[in-house]
């Protein structure tokens, strides 16, 4: 029995060996066995034979042709029997291209020429090509601009004279310009003008641009003044400008002296002022702001105390700064020397300490703008031993497995002489401990699984073998179906073996495959399987 396929075959330009076509007695009668392309080899005519869609046609290799129909531009100069198909070089009837191949002479009115029309080639006297060049010009339509004029402008036929020339209005010359307005001008003549910067208006001067005509006229003028308690400026009618300091100053930022300083009435500091000089204030002295004193010098008992005196009596002694949280930062790198902080929240201040402060601990600064903590002291709060709740100091028995030493506060454990392996792959490790961990023992065992244990396994593995497959019936349809979607929920997706055979009979038949999804496969017939008929799709 034939394997059948539902689809087309494509041998994907590989070779079609040791093959033999279908060998039937004799044409199949008319029906479904007569179906246009097939092939069938006739045992009756011995001959190859194809249904053409109205019947059946011999290959027999005898290569008979049974009429010729000569096309444009050639003729059947021979018979039926005998045909010469060959170009057509005049004659009734015949549409030809070729007129006379072998002419020569002169060009005449009557001479023909061959012209491409589109999709063909047409042959015309050569009088029309004649005509078509003495023709000239079809048509020309002209606009005038702003500054050229064109004639003609409007639509002529013909033979056409075109002209053009500029629109200006006067008469140019080499002393004229066109202007922008359309015309020819004459440049004007230079005009030089003297002008005057008389200063006026007192205190607040005008500096004005005056012609020195009979009647002067101001062009321009610039406006001056001084700002309030600082620059003062004042104008005269002789041109001249002076700037003077104010009655009452106010400086707008920093105010710096080399020198004494004396304030004859109120002193008020509003901002930032450095004295490198004496100041003497015989009035009030008011600060907004703290003045900056000497950072160095013994200072009396009179005087303000310098940054070098507070520095020398607090050196040396503790300074409680507070709570620090090394939760996540490293501490003040500011810090004066003995400045003291209690640890609030444990941590490594972001890879600062090693190991990380604890609740409780306290930091000691050792030196000016500590940098690592080198340059700290730690007080350590929880000194006791350690339990299961609490963080303190721990022991670490030999007798309990721990090697002897400890490095660095890390115990290792002991060695442990009684290591061993499996010998087989039917044998697993038994490993035996210590209460304290260390294995003592480690025998083979060889593997052994209960009957029901077993059993569990098989059913186990049978569930996962049935999710992991699927049997789907699918059957042709009264409308004609060629396509069948069947989905499934194998894991796999579009990684599944698909066959298909027909319910009845239990052959594999070979429709077109598509995984078209992952949880979908379509099966394909290029011919809608009757009504009625089941086919098995197997998924794995």
């Amino acid at each position: 029995m034939a394997i059948n396929f539902y689809d087309d075959i494509s041998l994907d330009g590989q070779q079609l060996q040791d093959a033999s076509i279908d060998i039937l007695a004799s044409q199949p009668a008319a029906g479904a066995g007569s179906y246009q392309g097939r092939i069938i080899f006739n045992q009756a005519t011995s001959a190859l034979e194809y249904y053409s869609g109205s019947g059946w046609v011999s290959l027999d290799g005898t290569g008979n042709v049974d009429s010729v129909t000569a096309g444009i531009g050639l003729h059947n100069s021979g018979s039926a029997s005998a045909v010469v198909i060959e170009a057509g070089y005049g004659g009734a009837g015949i549409n030809n291209i070729v007129t006379d191949a072998t002419g020569s002479g002169t060009l005449a009115t009557t001479s023909r020429v061959l012209v491409s029309n589109g999709n063909s080639v047409v042959d015309y006297p050569i009088s029309d090509l004649a005509t078509l060049l003495a023709s000239g010009v079809s048509s020309i339509d002209t606009t005038d601009t702003g500054f050229i004029s064109m004639t003609p402008t409007t639509a002529t036929s013909g033979a056409v004279t075109l002209t053009a020339s500029l629109s200006a209005t006067g008469t140019p010359s080499s002393t004229t310009y066109l202007r922008g307005d359309n015309t020819w001008d004459t440049p004007a003549g230079n005009t030089n003008t003297e002008y005057t910067l008389p200063v006026t208006n007192g205190t607040s001067p005008i500096i004005k641009l005056t012609d020195n005509s009979a009647t002067p006229v101001v062009v321009s003028q610039v406006f001056l003044s001084g700002t309030s308690n600082q620059i003062v400026a004042t104008g005269s009618g002789g041109d001249t400008i002076t700037y003077s300091l104010a009655t009452n100053i106010s400086a707008p930022g920093s105010v710096t002296t080399g020198g004494a300083a004396t304030i004859g009435t109120t002193l008020n500091v509003t901002g930032a002022t450095t004295l490198q000089g004496t100041l003497d204030v015989t009035g009030v002295a008011t600060f907004t702001a703290i003045p900056t004193m000497p950072s160095s010098g013994t200072s009396a008992a009179t005087d303000a105390a310098s940054k070098d005196y507070v520095d020398g009596v607090v050196a040396g002694g503790l300074i409680f700064q507070g709570s620090y949280s090394a939760a996540s930062t490293g501490p003040n790198s500011s810090a004066l020397q003995g400045w003291t902080y209690a640890v609030s929240v444990g941590g490594t201040g972001g890879g600062y300490w090693s190991p990380a402060l604890e609740e409780g601990d306290l930091i000691i600064a050792e030196s000016p703008n500590p940098s690592t903590q080198a340059d700290w002291t730690i007080l350590q709060n929880n000194v006791v031993l350690a339990t299961n709740s609490t963080a303190g100091i721990a022991m670490f028995e030999e007798s309990k497995g721990f090697a002897a030493t400890v490095t660095a506060g890390s115990p290792a454990l002991i060695t442990n002489p009684v290591y061993s392996g499996t010998t087989t792959a039917s044998q697993v490790p038994v490993i035996t401990t210590s209460q304290w961990g260390t294995v003592t023992d480690i025998t083979n065992t060889a593997i052994s699984i209960a009957s029901t244990a077993v059993t569990d396994f098989g059913n186990a593995a049978q569930t996962q073998i049935n999710l992991n497959s699927q049997a789907t019936t699918i059957t042709g349809t009264a409308g004609g179906a060629t396509v069948f979607a069947v989905p499934h929920t194998i894991a796999a997706g579009v990684n599944v073996s698909v066959q298909v055979y027909a319910v009845s009979g239990g052959a594999t038949v070979y429709p077109r495959i598509e995984r078209s999804s992952t949880t979908n496969v379509n099966v394909i017939f290029k011919t809608a399987p009757a009504n009625g008929t089941a086919f098995k799709v197997l998924l794995f």
